[in-house]
């Protein structure tokens, strides 16, 4: 199930506009998905990438880095 969300993950542009703790929210799942599939560097592109859209969101995020 987690294969098939990251290849679905993979056609996904997620929009300028969008606010950036809600983009940072997607790559911190993305992030946790890379993990569970014992893909870590994709998993900490990931979460360098969410962490450049929003660092505090990450930082206070459970899940995040």
């Amino acid at each position: 199930m987690i294969a098939v969300a990251l290849d679905r993950a993979e056609g996904i542009h997620l929009p300028e506009r969008m606010p950036r703790e809600r983009s940072s929210h997607y790559y911190i799942d993305l992030g946790r998905a890379y993990v569970q599939q014992n893909r870590p560097q994709e998993a900490l592109d990931a979460l360098m990438t969410a962490r450049k859209l929003s660092s505090v969101h990450t930082r206070y995020h459970p899940y995040g880095a």
